[in-house]
């Protein structure tokens, strides 16, 4: 028994699912996008430096200072244990492949702020240097300033 209507019945497209799974879809994309959302905060967290950032960089200056000073290159290697983890270097290109600029440019000051306080550091340990008492001899700062072909091999593997 065929009812008349005012409207035509639009056919149904094969194609096309229904309103359900449409919104099942939706659900299931959005679930996608804020897993990936929540992962890309979590590492942007993890390469975003925090005060221990600086701690690392001002210990590890000073016991460099103080392996300069003292004559001591076992203080150079506490002092590379003591470096912080270079979460801004990581985050540069991690910012840039993100598109993200204010990210990049945090990364970016705060690598800078970090090797500015190691610069800062060596410069104080020039000046100190320079105004010891006549006495006072440096040769591992000489040793370390003259190229030797062990030194630069060292340089290499270690990094």
């Amino acid at each position: 028994m065929n009812i008349p209507s005012s409207e035509p019945i639009p056919p149904e497209e094969e194609g096309e699912p229904l309103p359900y799974k449409h919104r099942r879809l939706r659900r299931s994309f959005s679930r996608d996008r804020d897993a990936g959302r929540s992962a890309i905060q979590s590492i942007s967290h993890l390469l975003s430096p925090s005060f221990d950032y600086y701690l690392g960089f001002l210990l590890a200056g000073m016991i460099c200072a103080a392996a300069m000073l003292l004559d001591a290159p076992g203080f150079y290697l506490l002092a590379v244990l003591f470096a912080p983890f270079l979460g801004p270097v990581f985050g540069i290109p991690f910012a840039a492949v993100l598109g993200s600029g204010w990210f990049f440019l945090q990364s970016l000051f705060h690598l800078l702020a970090g090797g500015g306080l190691i610069f800062a550091i060596g410069a104080l340990t020039g000046w100190i240097s320079v105004n010891l008492p006549a006495g006072a001899e440096f040769i591992l700062i000489s040793f370390h300033n003259a190229f030797s072909w062990p030194n630069l091999i060292v340089a290499v593997v270690g990094a």
